[in-house]
């Protein structure tokens, strides 16, 4: 198989995705500049992030990675995984402390999480369950499995890019999925088995 290419836009916890990726892939790499990313025999790209959506896509940008991954998911076909707010990543606008463009490779807006209650806390942390949709390719097996979130923002799209949902206050878009681009709002790294399996299926399947 090609190689799993994990980019390190410096704000992402890369250490613990390429442990987790190496036990579903001998043939894994983290990627810190554009010119190795554009070198790499690309199978999969895998996109995690943590913090502030607006500062991780100056990184991205700034890095020139914004602009070469899409070229590489758009012209190439190369499948993507975004991760927590490497997902976010992939809106076409996000706002949080201000208003950013996002890399638009799946239509839609991140902004804060609703909160129905005052007993809704933000941020979103901890295990909660994934509930997968009727389009999901290969996910059927992890309806109702629990998953490990951290995040103050999710991901407002269109029904047809969402692939699972979680229930936290209002219901959010938990994983979305559009042509060969999706995204993950919890951490598979730091979700036990459920989180190898998924990201098993990513490796050998590039879809979700």
């Amino acid at each position: 198989m090609k190689k799993v290419v994990i980019i390190n836009s410096g704000l992402g916890n890369v250490q613990s995705v390429f442990n987790a990726v190496s036990r579903v892939s001998d043939n894994v790499e983290v990627i810190d500049t554009v010119d190795a990313l554009m070198r790499a025999d690309l199978g999969r790209i895998i996109l995690p992030g943590v913090g502030a959506v607006g500062k991780y896509l100056k990184n991205l940008n700034k890095s020139g990675f914004c602009a070469a991954i899409k070229k590489l998911v758009i012209e190439d076909k190369v499948p993507l995984l975004g991760i927590c707010v490497g997902m976010q990543a992939l809106a076409t606008t996000c706002i949080e402390f201000g208003t950013f463009h996002g890399m638009n490779l799946i239509p839609g807006t991140v902004q804060k999480i609703d909160r129905l209650t005052s007993n809704t806390k933000v941020p979103h942390v901890g295990w909660n369950q994934v509930l997968v949709t009727d389009r999901a390719r290969c996910l059927a097996d992890l309806n109702n499995c629990d998953f490990y979130f951290v995040h103050s923002n999710c991901f407002k799209c269109k029904k047809e890019f969402v692939v699972a949902r979680t229930q936290y206050g209002a219901e959010f878009a938990s994983i979305i999925g559009h042509k060969n681009v999706f995204g993950v709002q919890f951490h598979p790294e730091k979700s036990s088995t459920s989180g190898e399996i998924l990201l098993r299926r990513f490796v050998e399947h590039g879809y979700l």
